[in-house]
This record gives structure tokens, sequence and C-alpha cells, in this order.
């Protein structure tokens, strides 16, 4: 039997490990189980935090923490899990923080591409309300900076690129890209953020696989809601025009951008390489399902996932965005529907 508490990080056992006490790592069935309850318990708990009115950084902050990080870490506790190899919790270089930084920079235009392309479409049918509420004053805008910074980059990583990166980590690099980047984009549950938050899912956890170390993945999607942040702030002190996302210089700057970010990536592999002599990183717990196969019931939870996706989609965005096409007719039932539409 292979000592587990005594691997390396980066060792490749040459049978399957034993899943004994605090080495434990979550299977592919049990992560599911908690992305559906985040999933429920987010969705439902949002609309109860938005019922008591509160200002918008309180209410976001709550609502991560309540219901994304609280379920997570619970998850761990009962599961027993060990919380630094689930989640991540691996120690990284300024160096490796800084060239996330920079991967957040340069994936942040053509995340604005798609999700200026997935608009365009579904506006077909009507517009979007703002996702974020105009501030009322300078230092609620400021508020705005610090939360949508620092919250989401935290809470949401421990989901998504803690636990359920871990349970997919033993399908190899990109099978853990793809379905990682899939999830991130069931999470967010809305049409419009489809394409570009499963492109920065991907993102995410390749630098996640590739440096082991969830601190790189949370300071990269920390800095990718920053820049969003500060433009949204420099609307609020009219600094910039409030149309500021023109695809007009976003195009070329994605153009010029997205290549710089593939060859970043692959720096920060090649670096990663390196310094673990060139091994691959395999989870020292081999205690998913079968590599590559789907059973039954995996299928069956998966099926449940995007059906809760594709509801709270049609009801939400698509509802919304017929609504707000002609609020006017809606004003008998919904009083308010016109501040809303406005955001």
């Amino acid at each position: 039997m292979i000592d587990t508490t005594q691997m390396k990080p980066y060792d490749i056992p040459t049978a399957p490990a034993v899943e004994t006490g605090p080495t434990r790592h979550p299977t592919r069935a049990q992560a599911y189980l908690l992305f559906l309850t985040v999933l429920v318990l987010n969705a439902i708990g949002q609309t109860v935090v938005a019922a008591f009115g509160l200002p918008f950084p309180i209410a976001v902050t709550l609502g991560e923490i309540l219901f994304i990080l609280v379920p997570v870490l619970v998850f761990l506790q009962i599961g027993k899990f060990d919380l630094r190899a689930t989640l991540h919790l691996n120690p990284t270089t300024p160096q490796m923080l800084l060239l996330s930084v920079g991967v957040a920079l340069l994936a942040w235009p053509l995340a604005e591409v798609l999700g200026y392309v997935t608009d365009l479409i579904l506006s077909n049918i009507g517009p979007l309300p703002p996702l974020v509420p105009t501030p009322k004053s300078g230092a609620e805008a400021l508020s705005y900076l610090v939360v949508l910074t620092i919250v989401p980059g935290i809470c949401e990583e421990a989901l998504n690129r803690g636990v359920m990166q871990r349970a997919f980590e033993r399908q190899g690099l990109w099978r853990t890209v793809f379905y990682i980047g899939i999830f991130f984009a069931l999470f967010h549950l809305g049409l419009y953020s489809l394409l570009f938050t499963s492109m920065l899912g991907g993102v995410l956890a390749y630098v996640v696989f590739k440096t082991n170390s969830i601190y790189n993945s949370m300071v990269c999607h920390a800095a990718f809601n920053m820049v969003t942040a500060v433009l949204l702030v420099l609307t609020y002190f009219g600094t910039i025009p409030q149309n500021f996302e023109d695809i007009g210089w976003l195009i070329p700057l994605a153009v010029v951008a997205t290549p710089l970010l593939f060859l970043l990536l692959r720096y920060i592999g090649q670096l990663s390489g390196e310094r673990k002599d060139e091994k691959v990183y395999v989870a020292p717990v081999d205690n998913s399902m079968v590599k590559g196969r789907f059973s039954f019931a995996e299928m069956a939870l998966l099926t449940v996932i995007v059906v809760i996706f594709v509801t709270v989609a049609l009801l939400g965005e698509v509802g919304t965005r017929v609504v707000c096409s002609n609020p006017q007719q809606f004003v008998r039932y919904i009083p308010n529907i016109v501040q809303i539409c406005k955001g």
C-alpha cells in the first residue's frame, strides 16, 4: 500500500493509492452533488437576500459567503476531505501571482467580445438590465470595487477550482479544462455569460492544474473582475462614457491580446514543468469514477444540473428580457418594473 502522506504533491504513483484518513479527495459524484446543492442554494438564497433590500455590496458578500463558501466548507468537513489538498491550498510565488494578473488582463478583452456577441443575439428577445445597479454615491461605487474584486475570487474559486477541479484532475489536463470551464458557465446561471464564463473558467482551471495552487486562480479571478469594476466606477465618476464596452475598440484589442494570452499560458506551463522536473501533475489519491467513463448515475446528475440551468436561464434572463422589451405592459403586475429594467 502506498503511503500517500509521504507522497510529494507532484509524484505519480505506480499503483492506485488507497483512500484513507485525511488524504481523501471528493469523487466526481460527490462533487456533482455539492455543485447541485450550491446551484439551488445560490439561486434561492440570492433572491431571498435581495428581498431584504440590502445594499448591493452587502447582498453580494452575504450571498457568496452563505450560499457558496459555507456549503463548500461544510461539505469538506462532513466528508472528512483534506482541506489543503482538495482546495489546492499550496504556496505559490510572487512571479506566478504577477503572471496570473497578466492572464486576467489579456483574457478580459476576449471575454468582453464573447459577451457582446452573446448579448447581440439575445437582444432580439429584449434588453438585459445592468447586472450591477448604479451606485448612489462615490463611497458605494468604491465599495463595488472592493466587493466585486475580492469576494467572488475567494468563494467561487473554492467551489470551482477547488472541489470541482480536484474531482476531475485524474481526467488529465484538457478534459479538466473543458469540464471545469463548462461547470463555471453553468454556475453563473445565465445565457449572456455562457461563452465568456466557460472561457474564463477553462483558463483558470489551466492555471491551477499547472501550478497546483488555487491562490493563482484567486488572484487571476480578482484581477479579471477588477478591470470591469474599475471601469464601472469610472463611469459613475464620469471619467469614461457609459458605453465603454464599445465593440469598435474591443475587437482590435482582443485580436492583439488573445494570442498573447495563449503564449502567457504556455509560459506558465513551462515554468511549472521546470519547477516540477517536467512531471505531469496527478492527484495522489484516485477515488474518482473510471477515467473517461460516465455511469448512468453520473449522467443523471449532470442532466439535473443542466435542467436547472436551462430552467433558471429561461425563467430569469429570457423572462427579464421579454419584460424589459416593453415594460409598460407589465407595470400593472410589477409596479417598479421600469426601475428594474433601468438597473
